[in-house]
């Protein structure tokens, strides 16, 4: 009875309101945890942007070490340049001002014999000091004089002298002077290895600086170097594909297409062949810029020659182009504000033109794509694309060709595990059905319960056991029991609490893997449009270059004559 009595006065009001604090403790517990999860989530995201600015620091800093470190190299480049070969802009600098003076007579002869004589003792190995001896020699009518000088210019270079004296001969009209010393230079040329003062040559020929027989000559020389290089058997036009690549340029087609470039394993083939579609575009406003507007050419031939002359005596000669070639990279870092890697690319592409020799097929490269690296005229440019028609067009469809080979007919889609592929989009209903049966196969994610819930729960119920047990010698350990009953009930409600998040993450998880199918397929849907549309504008480029004719672009010049063409 007495028992009885104390288990009736028993107040459990106490016990169900500490359990209801212990609950509520776990509920403030669970959403305190939660909180730290997207405390952790930012922490991330600041890091995340801290090495992000980081390295962009790193950046700046490396570029503006670069970019000091190549204006100082620069200053010690162009100060050994000014030591080793300073004499010899003297010596370029008097040529066109003996020409000039010759014109208006006010310089007497002597003056000029001895000022090239002086010239002659400061640069013992310059080509072009001897020449301007032979010159001043012809002007006196020294013809002993000039002939021992002209032996000496050619011993040192006979290319540039014949070149020259062509050049000299034109300006004075004396026609068939010029047309011997062109006939002299291009005895000395190699279709295969042919000397850079070649484009001085062209530079004349299209702006029509020669007599209709000189260009006669030189349009003959040209189809013989043609014809000589492919002769050969090589596929020269595969040397143009290179520069046909620079058209193609990098987009940003993961914005244009976010869900294609996160969902499609394909995304980067994808990518390719769009820049490749937009690249017909750029290679169309390229030659339509090329070969548009009016090219006008200097009035007087003596200006144009002089201009001409001006190229050939101020080309680098070989003892000087290592030097000449670290100037040119140097300011190229500069001007890229010491991004090095861009300015290297740049140097690589004008690379050609320090060449000690040229391949005709390269010359003429370098004149269609790159007429500034070798200071060429517009003229000039229109020519070698219209000369070289058939090597572009070539080169164009093999291009074209390679790429569209490259072309991904089949868009392969993952999205939670799943996999799919499509080509444009028309099997969106299956792909849709095929994507929510894997979603049920696949099942809802469960959330698993750790290690310390197991414990909690058996640890609880052991308790419970053993408060029950011993409540037998005191009816007060039967707070023991209530106590561990916390356990297995904190078990079983993170087990009812965890199967309801899974069937709203699972409900929610399905809607979005929905979702992102849908948005890719329209994506891709757009991606081809563009495509198709972009890719057409190659039976434009086709037909431009078609429509290029080469007899057009070779200007008659002073004279009154009509071009001959063989």
């Amino acid at each position: 009875m007495s028992n009885q009595r104390i288990i009736r006065k028993a107040d459990l009001r106490t016990i169900e309101h500490n359990l209801t604090n212990i609950h509520s403790g776990i509920e403030h517990m669970y959403h305190y945890v939660l909180s730290m999860q997207n405390k952790v989530l930012e922490t991330e995201a600041k890091l995340d942007k801290l090495s992000n600015d980081f390295y962009t620091y790193l950046q700046d800093e490396l570029q503006s070490k670069q970019l000091q470190l190549a204006e100082t190299r620069l200053v010690r480049v162009r100060q050994k340049l000014e030591k080793d070969f300073g004499h010899y802009d003297s010596v370029r600098r008097r040529a066109t001002g003996i020409l000039q003076a010759v014109d208006v007579g006010i310089v007497r002869d002597e003056i000029i014999s001895s000022t090239t004589e002086e010239l002659m003792l400061k640069t013992p190995k310059y080509w072009l000091s001897p020449c301007l001896v032979a010159l001043s020699a012809w002007i006196e009518d020294k013809r002993e004089l000039a002939e021992k000088a002209l032996q000496e210019g050619f011993r040192r270079d006979s290319q540039k002298s014949s070149l020259f004296f062509a050049l000299v001969m034109r300006r004075y009209e004396r026609f068939e002077a010029c047309s011997r010393w062109l006939e002299s230079y291009f005895f000395l040329q190699d279709a295969s290895a042919l000397d850079r003062e070649v484009i001085i040559l062209l530079d004349a020929f299209t702006n029509g600086v020669f007599d209709p027989q000189s260009r006669a000559q030189s349009i003959a020389q040209m189809n013989q170097w043609m014809f000589d290089v492919t002769a050969s058997g090589e596929e020269l036009h595969k040397s143009w594909l290179e520069p046909l690549e620079k058209f193609i340029v990098d987009q940003a087609v993961d914005q244009q297409y976010p869900y294609l470039s996160q969902y499609s394993p394909t995304f980067d083939q994808c990518k390719k062949s769009l820049e490749f579609a937009h690249s017909h575009q750029q290679l169309l406003t390229f030659l339509q810029t090329v070969f548009s507007g009016e090219v006008r050419p200097v009035q007087k031939v003596f200006e144009a020659v002089d201009e001409m002359l001006q190229n050939l005596v101020t080309d680098y000669d070989e003892e000087e182009l290592p030097l000449r070639q670290k100037d040119r990279l140097l300011n190229l870092i500069i001007e890229e504000d010491g991004k090095r890697e861009i300015a290297e690319e740049k140097f690589s592409q004008e690379k050609v033109a320090w060449n000690q020799k040229f391949h005709f097929k390269d010359v003429m490269q370098t004149l269609a794509f790159f007429p500034q690296t070798v200071s060429a005229t517009k003229a000039t440019q229109r020519f070698a694309i219209a000369f070289c028609k058939d090597w572009l067009v070539n080169a164009y469809k093999d291009f074209t060709a390679e790429h569209r080979r490259q072309f991904p007919s089949e868009i392969e889609i993952e999205i939670e595990g799943w996999q799919g592929t499509t080509r444009d989009g028309t099997n969106q209903i299956e792909m849709v059905r095929s994507l929510m049966e894997y979603m049920k196969k696949k099942g809802k994610s469960k959330k698993k319960l750790k290690k310390k819930h197991y414990l909690a729960a058996v640890g609880g119920g052991l308790l419970s056991i053993f408060g029950i047990a011993l409540a037998y010698i005191h009816p007060a350990f039967l707070l023991l029991t209530l106590l561990g009953l916390l356990g297995p009930g904190w078990f079983l409600w993170l087990r009812r609490h965890n199967k309801k998040v899974e069937r709203s993450q699972f409900y929610q998880k399905q809607i979005n893997a929905k979702n992102d199918l849908l948005a890719t397929i329209a994506e891709i849907v757009d991606w081809r449009d563009e495509y198709t549309k972009a890719d057409e504008d190659s039976k434009k480029v086709t037909e431009y270059i078609a429509s290029i004719r080469k007899e057009q672009y070779v200007q008659t010049g002073f004279d009154q004559a009509r071009a001959i063409h063989t």
